[in-house]
């Protein structure tokens, strides 16, 4: 490549390196500017906002940009430390040797519900405070069904608050 680039020199003195190191938009823009400059000094030389071969520079640098952006973000799926698609780190895992679990522990959502006494007259009934349960977190739960199923809670229930009264996800336990 050098020696092609010396003798290109010596038959156009306007002759100029081509940047390979742009990566957005505004670099790829003036590259090309300054490229057709060097290059095409007859041929082209209205370079104004509004004029149309500014236009198809604009577009050229604008997809130069898009390719910069998907050849970066592929090449960062190689690297382990950057991968962020868990196909591409198991595959690099795997590579190197690791063997990952691929199983993922099962969620579901349960709703838990306390019968307690009432107290109150008529029509004005509220529940007995003094019975509400607290549910802690990773409390143990199963079902009814056979082969039964062992779940651990999450979070932490306490019926006295009227707000949080849901179990919203259970973790399955794994031990049957």
């Amino acid at each position: 490549m050098a020696v092609n680039q010396s003798i290109t020199k010596k038959f156009n003195p306007n002759f100029k390196d081509v940047n390979y190191l742009s990566k957005n938009f505004s670099e790829y823009r003036q590259n090309l500017i300054e490229f057709a400059k060097s290059y095409y000094p007859d041929t082209y030389s209205d370079f104004n906002e509004a004029s149309p071969g500014m236009m198809f520079v604009e577009m050229a640098a604008y997809v130069g940009d898009v390719m910069s952006f998907y050849i970066d973000n592929q090449f960062k799926e190689n690297l382990l430390l950057f991968a962020k698609e868990r196909t591409n780190v198991v595959s690099i895992s795997q590579a190197l040797g690791y063997k990952p679990r691929l199983t993922a522990t099962a969620t579901v959502e349960a709703d838990i519900y306390q019968m307690v006494p009432a107290l109150g007259t008529s029509f004005n009934y509220e529940p007995d405070k003094k019975f509400f349960l607290r549910i802690l977190s990773n409390s143990k739960f199963s079902t009814n069904t056979l082969p039964s199923q062992n779940f651990r809670s999450i979070d932490t229930v306490d019926f006295s608050d009227a707000a949080d009264r849901t179990i919203r996800v259970l973790a399955r336990d794994g031990s049957n």
